[in-house]
C-alpha cells in the first residue's frame, strides 16, 4: 500500500528546529537588552543623539544598545595590526590571521 509520510518528510522537524533557534536568538536579545553598561552615565545632548543615530535605546545604555559599532571598530584595529606585521601578530597562526583580516 501507500507509504505514510513522516514528519521529517513533511519538513516539520526542520521548521521546528528553525523556530527553536529563532526563539533562542530572540531570548538572548531580550536578555542582552537588560544588561546595563557599567559606568555609563547617559547625558542629554551628544550621547543621546549618538544612541538615536545608531538605533540604540536612549533611555538605558545596555549591552545591545551599542549596535555593531564596537565590533566594527575592533575588526578595523585588528586588521590594521595584522597589516603592520608586529611581533605579536607574527606569533598568530595562519588561521587566526585569516580570521583577523576577514571583514
Amino acid at each position: 500500500m501507500g507509504k505514510k509520510a513522516s514528519l521529517k518528510d513533511l519538513g516539520i522537524s526542520t521548521i521546528l528546529a528553525k523556530a527553536w533557534w529563532s526563539m533562542l536568538y530572540l531570548g538572548i536579545f531580550v536578555f542582552g537588552k537588560h544588561i546595563s553598561l557599567p559606568f555609563a552615565k547617559l547625558q542629554t545632548g551628544q550621547v543621546n543623539q549618538l544612541l538615536v543615530a545608531t538605533g540604540g535605546d536612549s533611555s538605558q545604555a545596555s549591552l545591545f544598545s551599542l549596535g555593531i559599532s564596537p565590533w566594527m571598530s575592533a575588526m578595523i584595529i585588528i586588521g590594521m595590526l595584522a597589516q603592520l606585521r608586529l611581533p605579536m601578530m607574527s606569533k598568530m597562526t595562519e588561521r587566526k590571521m585569516g580570521m583577523a583580516k576577514r571583514p
